[in-house]
Formats: C-alpha cells, structure tokens, sequence
C-alpha cells in the first residue's frame, strides 16, 4: 500500500513538473491592476482589455509591465488620466493608450499629418511616422491612440 501511494505522488510530481515546463515555452500571461479612479488593465493570454475596450496582441509580443500606465492624470488640465500598456517582440513594439474623463472626450480631431482612415470597424486617424504607425480615434467618449511597427500589426489588434 505504501509503495502504492509513494508511486503515485511521484507521477503527480512528475505531471506538474512537465506542465511547468511546457507552459514556459507558451505565449501567454495573465495580469491585472485596477484603480480607485476608474482605470482598469488585465492582460490574458494574448488579449489585452484596458478601459473596457479588448485588443488581441500578435503572437511574439509580450508585455513590458515596467510601462504600465494605470489611470495616471495628464497634464493637460482637463482632468484627464491616462492609462497604457506596452508590448515588445524585439525591436518591434506596440503601445496602446486609452485617455478618458469624467466629463467624456469627443471632437477628436488626426494629428498632423494623419489621413481619415478606418481600422477594425474604428473610423479614425492613420498617421505614418518613422518608426511605424500611429492610429488615433474616438469610442465611447475616450481616446484611443495605438502605436504599431506596421499597418498589418496594427490591424492585427482588431481581430
């Protein structure tokens, strides 16, 4: 019987140090941080939900938490915060920015430079920059400003 029951928690050792092992070479993490002042990030596998609107991250990025930004007010005296996430895949990256307040943003208007453009369903402003592409719009009273090394990257984010 003992030997019985010292197999048997040898193969549940065995089980959990093979699981352990496999779901290191995944791509996939789970995290969340909300604040009192309304903000909300939670990555899961690769789909990112920040202020209630869900992004689908390519496969290859991961997270740098070290940029997290979680409902931080701006500078911009209107009483609006901030919240972000920044993701890497070498010297590839993707950020995602939500602005939002109490009060609502709307009258969005492109930065210079950007063109009318829409992007998953999204009508907004496409802007090529060096690095990249910048695409900036308007939903449910916030702003939503999207970094990406490409347009197909960026798209990607909307699938």
């Amino acid at each position: 019987m003992r030997k019985g029951i010292a197999i048997l928690v040898a193969l549940a050792v065995f089980c959990i140090a093979v699981g352990v092992v496999s779901a290191e070479e995944w791509s996939f993490s789970s995290s969340s941080a909300s604040s009192t002042d309304g903000g909300s990030i939670e990555v899961n596998n690769n789909e990112v939900k920040i202020q209630d609107e869900t992004f689908k991250i390519p496969d290859g990025y991961k997270e740098d938490q070290d940029a997290r930004i979680l409902a931080q007010t701006t500078d911009d005296g209107k009483n609006a915060k901030i919240s972000s996430c920044h993701f890497e895949n070498g010297d590839k990256a993707i950020t995602i920015k939500v602005i939002f307040s109490e009060a609502g943003i709307t009258n969005v208007t492109g930065p210079q430079g950007s063109k009318d453009a829409t992007i998953g369903g999204q009508a907004g402003f496409l802007t090529q920059e060096k690095d990249g592409v910048l695409f900036d719009y308007n939903k449910d009273d916030k702003l939503i400003e999207i970094s990406a090394p490409t347009q197909e990257d960026l798209e990607a984010l909307f699938k």
